[in-house]
């Protein structure tokens, strides 16, 4: 897929690739992800995960990132996986591809932060904050080899930066 220069752009545009694909191709996909088995995914779809992993990597790295890229990433797949496989469940001529664009929307906008968020809303702007700035952190760690950190140093420094990503914030 070209991009666009927006990584949240390019993800809209690979569900929406990916929507038209499933829809398109019920017999595969069906066979590489309603057979599916706890601890197996079969290769095909393993591909598709890793290559939405680096996508959700690089909205990481602009800075625009809610969630760890692991998290992020489990999240919209599991989310599209399960839109293409519901509209497989209604007959064709009844699907309103609506449902999938309004579902894109939704996820997206949970695991994404605008290009320029206001710091003026602080309980949950503080939350993205945090969580974008991790992951930008991560990003730029992944470009960069620095001899400052020892192998492990980076694994546990990854470790928390996922951890400052994924945290809930408190209710109220």
């Amino acid at each position: 897929m070209p991009g666009t220069g927006d990584p949240v752009e390019d993800l809209r545009a690979a569900w929406d690739l990916q929507i038209r694909f499933g829809l398109g191709q019920p017999a595969y996909y069906t066979l590489v992800y309603a057979r599916a088995r706890p601890g197996h995914l079969p290769l095909a779809g393993r591909r598709a995960v890793t290559e939405l992993q680096s996508m959700i990597a690089r909205v990481g790295a602009a800075g625009r990132l809610r969630l760890s890229v692991e998290r992020a990433t489990a999240v919209l797949h599991a989310a599209g996986v399960g839109t293409i496989l519901t509209m497989f469940s209604t007959p064709a001529e009844s699907r309103d591809l609506e449902i999938a664009d309004a579902t894109r929307d939704l996820v997206i906008a949970s695991i994404t932060a605008p290009v320029a968020a206001h710091p003026t809303h602080l309980r949950q702007e503080e939350q993205d904050d945090t969580a974008t700035a991790a992951m930008a952190l991560r990003a730029a760690l992944a470009r960069r080899d620095t001899s400052a950190l020892s192998a492990a140093e980076k694994a546990l420094l990854i470790d928390w930066l996922n951890r400052l990503a994924d945290v809930k914030p408190a209710p109220g």
